[in-house]
């Protein structure tokens, strides 16, 4: 599963906008009791649900991962302090970023939800989750190659 959070980070990196972008630890949570290091705002964190596991065959498994986009922003002193809009402008430029994107190992995302999270002080707090199938081949076996290898029989009785 790390190369697939790999591959969506790299892909949020490519928006401009965001100073810091890395897996989500509940820094929103955690950075109000000063329990976290400092990062730059606006900023997005990655999450990934998945459940109900399905056998493919030859150890392969197929699963619906829920990408969760946890992206944030500091506003303090904009003219209406309860009108940030800006939280949408970069909620769009994530869409963009998204839409139809395909990891190496799942289909295409789709978004299925966004929501505010409202009990953060001076950060926005907007969430976006999508949802793709992904297939995981961690448990698939890796067999050497022996080619070029030469095999002389032992032959050790008659009959």
């Amino acid at each position: 599963m790390g190369d697939l959070v790999l591959e969506i980070l790299t892909q949020l990196r490519l928006i401009p906008e965001l100073k810091f972008v890395t897996i989500w630890n509940n820094q929103f949570d955690y950075i109000e009791d000063g329990k976290t290091y400092s990062f730059p705002f606006p900023c997005a964190f990655v999450e990934l649900v998945t459940n109900d596991f399905g056998q493919l065959g030859n150890r392969y498994q197929g699963v619906d991962v829920e990408l969760k986009i946890h992206l944030g922003q500091e506003f303090y002193n904009g003219t209406n302090m309860d009108e940030n809009l800006t939280i949408y402008s970069l909620r769009d430029k994530i869409v963009q970023n998204l839409s139809l994107y395909k990891a190496s190992k799942t289909g295409p995302f789709t978004k299925i939800n966004e929501q505010q999270d409202y009990d953060h002080n001076n950060v926005y707090h907007y969430q976006l989750t999508y949802l793709a199938h992904w297939i995981d081949d961690a448990a698939t076996i890796t067999t050497p190659s022996i080619t070029g290898t030469t095999w002389t029989p032992i032959i050790t009785g008659t009959t």
